[in-house]
């Protein structure tokens, strides 16, 4: 199977990326998605779809709760994240399994059944880690396997420490973990999960 380079490490083009994390790389300056980590839920040879993880909303949030819970009360002060440019349905991603529509990873899930997504909001904080994202990530036919194999994205497995980490600090830490697993890669070392 012909490969393509990456910044480090040889990766093929046609790998399957749904349920891992996408980080952009350091280098890519794109204005949507540079220095962002992104979740992606589907991946086939026609699309892509994702969401973007680490960009909130400079929004209160207490409308769309009051809309998404219905008569149910509000207990969650969690903020409303940018999932990316394209339209989509408000998703939660989330820790609560009973609440789960998609499995990325142990306690990571994904809801956006108005059902689950009203039990959420009505959790008080604390109780659950939940991000609520409005617009998703769309790549056509080939674009984010052309994006993956130019170096613009570097792959990480799901961790829950990540996913739900404070928005300023996800990269940074994506990144760190990154550069583990290279070195691991190449030296043949065992890298710690990445939630020890």
């Amino acid at each position: 199977m012909k490969t393509s380079a990456t910044n480090r490490l040889e990766q093929s083009p046609t790998h399957n990326l749904a349920g891992h994390l996408l980080v952009a790389s350091p280098d890519w300056q794109h204005g949507l998605y540079g220095r962002t980590v992104c979740l992606v839920v589907h991946h086939s040879s026609q699309r892509a779809i994702g969401v973007v993880l680490n960009r909130h909303l400079p929004m209160p949030a207490g409308e769309l709760w009051q809309k998404l819970a219905g008569d149910k009360p509000v207990r969650s002060t969690a903020a409303v994240h940018f999932g990316g440019p394209q339209a989509g349905p408000v998703v939660a991603v989330h820790d609560r399994r009973d609440l789960a529509e998609f499995t990325s990873a142990e306690g990571v899930y994904i809801a956006a059944q108005i059902h689950n997504l009203q039990q959420l909001v009505a959790s008080p904080t604390g109780e659950a880690q939940v991000k609520i994202i409005v617009g998703q990530a769309d790549w056509g036919s080939g674009e984010l396997d052309r994006q993956f194999a130019e170096g613009n994205w570097l792959p990480l497995p799901v961790s829950s420490g990540l996913v739900f980490a404070e928005d300023s600090e996800m990269w940074p830490r994506a990144m760190h973990r990154v550069g583990d697993l290279v070195v691991a890669t190449m030296s043949g070392a065992r890298v710690n999960p990445p939630d020890v």
